[in-house]
C-alpha cells in the first residue's frame, strides 16, 4: 500500500509540473491586462527590429504632436473602451487594430501617414480591451475583441464615415479574422491583415513551446481555464470565418517572421472566400511588412483603396 501511495504522489507531482502548472502560466501570460509595450522607448539594437525601429519611431513622434481626439466608448459587456481619432475631414475611416502587448501608433505609425496623408483618411487608433487605455483585466486574443470591433464601426459611423477600412497587425489582425462574417455594416468596404494568426490555439501553442512548455497540454488547459472564467473557446479557427466573409482583404506578412509563422497568413489567405491581395515580403520581422515592402505596399494600399473605396 505504502509504494502505491507514493506512485500515486509521484503521478499528482508529475501532473503538477507538466500540465497543471504549464496550464495556469499559460491562461494568465497570454490572457491578463498588459499595458503595451511602445516601441519608441524599448532598445532594439541586435534584433530584428533594428533596421526598422528609426522609421517607427519617427512615426509615433509624428502622431504625437498631432493634436488627436481621445474617444471613449461602452462595450457589449460594459468595459469602458478608448482611442484616439485624427479627423482629415473624410469620408473614409480607418480603423488600426493593434497587437498583443504593443500600442497602435507602434503597430501603424507608418501606415496611418500613409493613409492620412496620401489616402484621405480619418484615422482611429483604438486600445484592445484590457490594453493600454482601455478597461479590462483580461483579453481573449481577440474572440470577444470582434466585438469591440463592431462597437468602434458604429462609432465611426456615427462620426459621418460613409467607407470604413478594417486594418489589423498580429493578434489584431487575427481579431478581424474571428469577426469577418460579422462585420455587416456596409460601410465596412475592406479589411487589412498584417501577420495574423489562425488561432488562439495555435499560437499559445507555439508561445509554450518557445518557453519550453509542452504546447498541446498548455493549450489544451487554457482552453478549459478560458471556457470556464472568459466563456470563449480559443480553439476557434480564423479561417471558418474568411470562408463565410464578403469583405476584400489584404493579406501581409514578413518572410522571416518569428513571432507569427508566415504559414499562418497563407492558410487564411487560402481560405478567404472574398476578393482578396497578398503580399509576402522577404525582409523584415514581425509586424513590420508594410515598412519592410516599402514602395511596394504602398503600390498595393493604393490599388487595394482605389479597388474598394470611391474614388
Amino acid at each position: 500500500m505504502k509504494y502505491v501511495l507514493w506512485i500515486l504522489l509521484g503521478l499528482a507531482g508529475l501532473a503538477l509540473v507538466f500540465v497543471v502548472l504549464p496550464t495556469i502560466v499559460s491562461y494568465f501570460a497570454a490572457f491578463r491586462r498588459r499595458k503595451g509595450r511602445s516601441f519608441d522607448e524599448l532598445d532594439f539594437t541586435g534584433t530584428p527590429y533594428e533596421p526598422y525601429i528609426a522609421q517607427i519611431s519617427k512615426e509615433i513622434a509624428y502622431f504625437k504632436a498631432k493634436e488627436m481626439e481621445r474617444v471613449e466608448i461602452r462595450s457589449a459587456d460594459g468595459l469602458m473602451l478608448r482611442g484616439y481619432y485624427l479627423d482629415a475631414q473624410s469620408k473614409r475611416t480607418c480603423i488600426f487594430v493593434h497587437g498583443w502587448n504593443t500600442t497602435p501608433f507602434s503597430n501603424f505609425g507608418t501606415q496611418g501617414h500613409f493613409l492620412y496623408e496620401e489616402l484621405n483618411f480619418n484615422l482611429l487608433f483604438i486600445h484592445q480591451r484590457a490594453f493600454g487605455e482601455s478597461e479590462g483585466l483580461l483579453h481573449t486574443m481577440g474572440i470577444k475583441e470582434r466585438m469591440d470591433v463592431r462597437s468602434w464601426i458604429r462609432f465611426a459611423d456615427q462620426r459621418g464615415a460613409d467607407e470604413i477600412l478594417l486594418y489589423g497587425t498580429s493578434m489584431g489582425a487575427e481579431t478581424l479574422g474571428l469577426g469577418a462574417d460579422t462585420f455587416k455594416n456596409k460601410k465596412v468596404r475592406a479589411m487589412v491583415m498584417d501577420c495574423g494568426f489562425v488561432s488562439p490555439r495555435a499560437q499559445m501553442e507555439k508561445q509554450a513551446r518557445d518557453y519550453h512548455m509542452p504546447g498541446a497540454l498548455a493549450a489544451g488547459g487554457a482552453r478549459i481555464m478560458a471556457k470556464i472564467l472568459l466563456r470563449v473557446d480559443i480553439y476557434e479557427e480564423v479561417a471558418d470565418h474568411l470562408r463565410n466573409t464578403d469583405i476584400p482583404v489584404f493579406f501581409l506578412h514578413a518572410k522571416p517572421d518569428e513571432v507569427v509563422p508566415v504559414e499562418d497568413t497563407l492558410s487564411n489567405y487560402e481560405a478567404c472566400a472574398s476578393p482578396k491581395m497578398r503580399l509576402i515580403t522577404e525582409k523584415g520581422c514581425h509586424a513590420t511588412a508594410f515598412i519592410a515592402g516599402g514602395e511596394k505596399s504602398r503600390e498595393m494600399m493604393r490599388t487595394f483603396v482605389l479597388a474598394n473605396f470611391d474614388a
